[in-house]
């Protein structure tokens, strides 16, 4: 499903990378990850969430 979005993407000249970064020099995104993953799916720290798409798909 998101390689088919991907390639859809490219299809349309949307350049798609990908960049792996280590966890010691992203230490905040990964506590927020750690975070995120230990709370149930229904509860979130936010109060809602926007399903907008910069680009039509």
């Amino acid at each position: 499903m998101l390689l088919d979005k991907i390639q859809q993407l490219a299809n349309r000249g949307t350049r798609v990378e990908f960049w792996l970064i280590p966890r010691k020099q992203n230490q905040l995104a990964d506590q927020a990850a750690k975070r995120g993953a230990t709370m149930p799916q229904d509860q979130t720290e936010f109060g809602e969430r926007f399903y907008i798409p910069s680009i039509p798909f």
